[in-house]
């Protein structure tokens, strides 16, 4: 009954957003939208994390709905996550109002596929995410009119995709419901249902960045205002990782034997292709966006392993999302706004650390959390994961990911380099709301690295729920 009661509090609350929002964008009111944002999505993370570690489950709303650590866990992440992109976008938005409505429909499409007991559900949410954030891109004014036509298209393309591959699961699971497919009894080879997990593949593939569907992703990420950069990187991203997580772990996990290599095969080209172009990066914002490629095939290695030995690769997974979620968000929160005052290549930087030695210590503290440098929460996220990849017996996948660590030293080693060595310029000031997202993000960073007991322990809860959808 817990779960229960506070899963119909989330849903209130979630509602309550919505219609605030959408009153205070006709009323044009940008301080009580924000006010509004930042005070459920608030309750909604507090309630989401309550409902985790009470360790309870239920469903709400007929069974539509699933509250469980798994869910729970990605609910409260993503809110806590939107409260710092809400924060920048209060900043820099052209039309916050207009913002904050969108930003009520996206967060309730996570909500969605964070808590799917169905495909349908998921595909609703996904879609629910992906064209308020293209709406978002088009209220920036025609200058993001390229990257928002870009996103959508490749979100159309993805979502038809995804929905030809439920057509294809529905002979096998006519519900379509997230549990798992049985083909005990059935001497003949699924090769509709084989079609079927490769197609998810790529269409989350597109979603969650992975080699070879994340080609938009550079010049998107480039072409958005840092909210929507961040959230895109550090929020949208992620939500298509819940989606391959209950789709193939769960649903599909009968095709182990050809999802488990499949996924490794991914994580490894995803690696390669964002660490090795990062390293030609003169521009600072395409360098991170191609960093946030690679840490997309870091999160895969776990998935991978998870399709072998289940929840432990899943922990890594979850660990890495929640590492990653706040290094990136931290990152483009400081850059994006940089960008503002014509600080966009690697040359620009120069000096900074005595033109804002702020800027440039975060900065620093984020790159080498990403590269994976102890004691930051990056090295133990991708500890996690190399482990998971040696219990699974993929050694090559294991270092793979060691020698595409290694890799990233070299660009973020760049950045650092021109911060500190060179010589320095006139003093940056950085706004404070901004700042403050950042200094957030490193909190995040430097305790949960030192102390990554707690988020191991709330990754180890959400992993063990996933097998109980």
């Amino acid at each position: 009954m817990f779960a229960v009661g506070f899963g119909y509090l989330i849903i209130a609350s979630l509602l309550l957003m919505l219609f605030l929002s959408l009153l205070s964008l006709f009323h044009r009111n940008k301080k009580a939208a924000f006010s509004g944002n930042i005070i459920l999505l608030a309750l909604i993370s507090v309630s989401s994390f309550a409902v985790m570690y009470s360790a309870s489950s239920g469903s709400v709303l007929f069974g539509i709905i699933s509250m469980s650590a798994f869910s729970a866990f990605f609910i409260g992440l993503f809110s806590a996550a939107l409260i710092l992109v809400s924060m920048l976008a209060f900043d820099s938005s052209s039309d916050y109002p207009l913002f904050s409505f969108l930003l009520s429909l996206a967060m309730l499409g996570m909500f969605f596929v964070a808590s799917a007991t169905n495909l349908l559900q998921i595909l609703l949410g996904l879609e629910m995410v992906v064209l308020p954030t293209a709406a978002m891109l088009l209220s920036e004014g025609r200058s993001r009119l390229e990257a928002a036509m870009k996103l959508f298209v490749l979100s159309v393309l993805s979502v038809t995709v995804l929905a030809f591959a439920i057509s294809l699961v529905f002979p096998y699971n006519p519900s379509l419901s997230l549990s798992s497919i049985s083909l005990s009894g059935s001497g003949a080879i699924p090769y509709f249902l084989i079609l079927a997990a490769v197609l998810f593949a790529a269409a989350l593939g597109v979603e969650s960045a992975q080699f070879p569907f994340n080609f938009w992703v550079p010049d998107v990420y480039q072409g958005s205002p840092g909210h929507i950069a961040a959230m895109l990187s550090g929020v949208n991203k992620k939500v298509a990782f819940v989606a391959i997580m209950e789709i193939l772990l769960v649903m599909l996990i009968a095709l182990k034997g050809v999802l488990s290599p499949m996924l490794a095969i991914l994580a490894i080209f995803t690696m390669f292709f964002g660490n090795l172009l990062a390293m030609v990066q003169g521009n600072v914002k395409r360098l991170f966006a191609y960093s946030s490629i690679s840490q997309a095939g870091y999160i895969m290695i776990g998935i991978a392993a998870a399709a072998s030995i289940g929840a432990v690769g899943v922990r890594a997974s979850i660990f890495q999302i929640f590492a990653h979620l706040f290094m990136i968000i931290g990152a483009f929160a400081i850059v994006s706004y940089l960008e503002r005052l014509n600080f966009k290549s690697i040359e620009d930087y120069s000096g900074m650390v005595s033109a804002s030695p702020s800027i440039a210590i975060v900065l620093t503290i984020l790159m080498l959390s990403m590269a994976g440098v102890p004691p930051l929460i990056g090295f133990y996220g991708k500890f996690l994961l190399f482990s998971s990849a040696l219990s699974a017996n993929y050694f090559y996948l294991a270092v793979f990911g060691i020698i595409n660590s290694f890799m990233s030293i070299y660009y973020y080693g760049k950045l650092i380099n021109s911060m500190f060595i060179k010589k320095g310029k006139a003093q940056v000031r950085i706004a404070p709301i901004t700042l403050m997202v950042a200094y957030v993000c490193v909190a995040v960073v430097l305790v949960f690295g030192i102390y990554p007991q707690p988020i191991i322990h709330a990754a180890s809860l959400a992993s063990s729920a996933l097998y109980s959808i």
